[in-house]
């Protein structure tokens, strides 16, 4: 059985190498960029300390992680030391007027657990988790060739809002 739950500090390391194993190849093949390790370990810092961070586990592993913000601005308010490869990690709106509004960040699931309807448990966790903080309308930003999160946005009740060059920007009223 799946739980979906907050993720703390501790589970960092492991939220990290699942977030390699995810995007890495995404990075690659989208950006010609090679996420290293350490960075995707970095990145799961920062959002469970300055985001809103939920992970799927069977049994004691990590399969499956979700975190968004209130504003953008909130992954700055405790930085913590670590340089990111900025030019590839589009967690700005695609935008301006949407800059600073909240954001579904990131969503994966481990590649053997997909298919199972993780990823809409950890959506839907996401959007219960931002309705109870007062937000009415989250936005989700992907790549235009990103096929399953497009699908499993629409799906889940989510509206095409915006494209700017191969980024879309989706957004759903809670």
């Amino acid at each position: 059985m799946i739980r979906v739950e907050k993720a703390e500090l501790r589970d960092s390391e492991e939220i990290g190498k699942l977030f390699f194993e995810v995007f890495s190849p995404i990075y690659q093949k989208l950006f010609k960029y090679h996420l290293k390790e350490s960075t995707s370990s970095a990145i799961s810092r920062l959002y469970i300390s300055n985001a809103d961070m939920f992970i799927a586990k069977d049994k004691n592993k990590i399969v499956g992680f979700a975190s968004s913000v209130k504003s953008i601005f909130s992954l700055w308010k405790n930085p913590i030391n670590i340089v990111l490869p900025s030019r590839y990690l589009f967690i700005a709106p695609v935008r301006l007027r949407d800059f600073g509004k909240p954001l579904f960040l990131t969503l994966g699931v481990d590649e053997s657990y997909r298919g199972r309807g993780i990823g809409v448990q950890l959506t839907n966790r996401i959007e219960k988790n931002s309705k109870e903080q007062g937000v009415v309308e989250l936005f989700a930003q992907i790549h235009l060739k990103n096929e399953l999160s497009k699908k499993l946005l629409i799906n889940t009740g989510w509206s095409l809002a915006a494209k700017q060059g191969f980024l879309l920007l989706f957004k759903k009223k809670l």
